[in-house]
């Protein structure tokens, strides 16, 4: 854990969407970084501090949600007892950096159902501290954010909210960029953490962990009636 005088940022969001590869980009460390959709993010991991403006900052990089050979429940207690420990310690968060993929058919349903589990996360009164990193459908980084009829609608609670959106290509300016308007910011203690803390639920009582539930029942849900259909076109077909 940081002290106190340090500002912290949480890098979250599904996994394969690059969390790591902006935490590197910014700090200059060198945590691996996987090449598929499997993240090499188990646990939850500081950078060690360094200078964005006049502020000691550090990065926190987390698992991301969409692992496929562990329970979304399990990634997600880790990240909860991290900052569980950190309100205890009243180490409050500067602010969350929260990378989508954009656009990307493999992981975007996916990664869609996540984002709500995250504004569980952090509550709706919170997402002004949120900035939202999408790559450039282009290639080219607009720090002002894409273009409004661009920007998915899944998102616009945020926008309205008062975070931001933003266009990043994985430069360590860019980085900086982002990290800059973030750290100017008041800190933020996440629902999760009042829930966690406060009212002493257990995770899987959370407002989260209670989504992520309701997401992992609907998929199997969804795989139920995909495995009917199969089951039933051989007769159908008369094979």
């Amino acid at each position: 854990m940081t002290p106190d005088s340090t500002k912290i940022v949480l890098v979250m969001g599904p996994t394969g969407t690059g969390k790591t590869s902006f935490i590197n980009a910014a700090s200059k460390s060198d945590f691996p970084v996987s090449d598929d959709l499997n993240s090499c993010t188990k646990t939850v991991d500081e950078t060690k501090p360094f200078i964005v403006g006049s502020h000691n900052v550090v990065l926190v990089d987390t698992p991301g949600l969409g692992h496929s050979h562990i329970e979304d429940l399990d990634v997600l207690r880790p990240i909860a007892e991290y900052l569980e420990t950190a309100y205890s310690r009243n180490m409050q968060l500067s602010g969350i950096v929260y990378m989508h993929p954009f656009p990307d058919p493999r992981i975007e349903a996916t990664a869609r159902q996540y984002f709500r589990v995250f504004c569980k996360l952090w509550g709706v009164d919170n997402l002004k501290h949120v900035t939202v990193v999408l790559p450039p459908p282009n290639g080219i980084p607009n720090i002002n954010g894409p273009k409004q009829h661009l920007i998915p609608s899944i998102f616009q609670p945020v926008v309205k909210a008062g975070g931001r959106i933003i266009n990043h290509d994985f430069t360590h300016g860019c980085t900086k960029d982002i990290l800059r308007a973030i750290v100017a910011r008041q800190s933020v203690v996440l629902k999760i953490q009042h829930e966690l803390v406060d009212l002493k639920k257990s995770l899987r009582y959370t407002d989260a962990g209670a989504a992520l539930s309701s997401t992992r029942k609907e998929d199997e849900r969804s795989h139920r009636s995909k495995w009917k259909v199969h089951r039933l076109l051989p007769r159908l077909f008369g094979r």
